[in-house]
């Protein structure tokens, strides 16, 4: 029912308007289509149709919503990479938590080129890091949404603070909007 909502979004994306599709599928449990549609690999159907194709084998694909393997023709859509961004920004919240390090890696990536306040609630409820170059990339980016996002004011402070003498750009982009 997503998809169709906002069938016309997701086949023509602009960076400016998208917004309200990638948030509605990620809201309804649509990772796998945004992960998809993130890698180029959603497709549409002459009928109006979305599928995913496969990753290995890119001649076959499977119905977005039904799973069933499709033998129509599809066009994949190529969102540029504005809405790229934003799709990997919606994804954040379950790549936090892959078993994944590269994915869990991408989620940080994802979080710094596109910082939102969602994301610090994200990388807070998100299970201890075990590779300790994320974790401490991890940290980080947690003490940098703090600074940015947080409405308290004595957490912005205690996380300012935290940086002591650092001077790294991405802390005066912070400081310095």
């Amino acid at each position: 029912e997503v998809l169709a909502a906002h069938a016309d979004q997701i086949a023509r994306p602009s960076r400016q308007t998208v917004a309200p599709a990638i948030a509605a599928l990620a809201a309804a449990g649509g990772a796998e289509v945004l992960a998809a549609w993130q890698d180029r690999r959603l497709g549409r159907t002459p009928d109006g149709r979305f599928v995913i194709v496969a990753a290995d084998t890119p001649d076959t694909a499977t119905d977005a919503l039904t799973g069933a393997p499709v033998t129509a023709e599809w066009e994949v859509l190529k969102p540029n990479s504005g809405v790229r961004a934003l799709i990997a920004a919606a994804l954040v919240p379950a790549q936090l938590s892959d078993p994944d390090p590269a994915r869990r890696a991408a989620a940080l990536d994802a979080i710094a080129r596109a910082p939102e306040a969602a994301h610090l609630a994200a990388i807070r409820s998100a299970a201890p890091e075990p590779d300790p170059a994320l974790a401490q990339r991890r940290d980080r980016l947690g003490r940098l949404l703090t600074v940015r996002f947080d409405t308290q004011q004595t957490a912005r402070l205690a996380a300012i603070d935290s940086f002591g003498r650092d001077t790294g750009a991405d802390f005066q982009a912070v400081l310095n909007p």
